[in-house]
């Protein structure tokens, strides 16, 4: 098999593509003798990755369940990192650095929203993990978050930092 222009000695080609958006969409490939090409190490998977700050986390979500696919969201930041388990586009489960608490899908996401930063990582596998878990519809536990998340802004508005400790004033 001849060897495409530019690509280098070897039968592989290794680019990224990287949409407008913010989102990586690794194109890494190599010929596997049949002349047929496919991503490198990952023959079954595709990896949806990006930044944070061009991509937000609730639209990645949307994206995943849109497309019914399952896989684990992974996002890492310099706050915290976390992970989320999706099946067939619902939400299974997860977890999360910030608060070993926390372990319903609603939580998850607003934990994971509360990041100012982080790069996140979708790898669309088939997984084992939750499967007594009740899946939770992506569109209800963003709008569940999207509440929480008010209500802590509220909160942060009001008390500077969480290292502050309030204290009773007598008038």
């Amino acid at each position: 098999m001849e060897r495409g222009h530019g690509q280098p000695p070897g039968g592989t080609e290794a680019r990224e593509n990287r949409s407008t958006n913010g989102v990586v969409v690794p194109t890494t490939f190599a010929e596997n003798g049949g002349g047929t090409r496919h991503p490198i190490g990952r023959r079954h998977s595709v990896a949806l990755q990006g930044s944070i700050d061009t991509f937000a986390l609730d639209d990645v979500l949307r994206l995943v369940a849109g497309a019914s696919k399952s896989g684990r969201l992974t996002l890492r930041g310099t706050r915290g990192e976390g992970e989320l388990v999706v099946r067939d586009g619902y939400v299974l489960g997860g977890s999360v650095t910030t608060d070993e608490r926390v372990d319903e899908p609603h939580e998850l996401v607003f934990e994971l929203l509360r990041l100012d930063d982080g790069e996140f990582v979708f790898e669309s596998i088939e997984l084992d993990e939750f499967s007594d878990a009740e899946p939770a519809d992506v569109a209800l536990v963003l709008e569940s978050a999207a509440v929480l998340l008010d209500e802590w802004r509220e909160i942060e508005a009001l008390v500077p930092s969480i290292d502050v400790l309030p204290a009773i004033v007598q008038a």
